[in-house]
């Protein structure tokens, strides 16, 4: 194994904390619209139990 140029590896930490990032930012997003999904169907079950 050959010991890796400093900036390289840098550049190598960078890239994987900003794929961490856009995981993290993505499970956000996906979180978020489940949680508006289910409070969507909440209120149209209870819309139909109100008639």
């Amino acid at each position: 194994m050959t010991e890796k140029n400093p900036e390289v590896k840098k550049e190598e930490t960078m890239v994987e904390e900003v794929k961490e990032a856009a995981k993290d930012e993505a499970k956000e997003k996906t979180e978020k619209k489940a949680e508006e999904t289910k409070q969507g169907l909440w209120a149209k079950i209870k819309s139909i139990f109100k008639r």
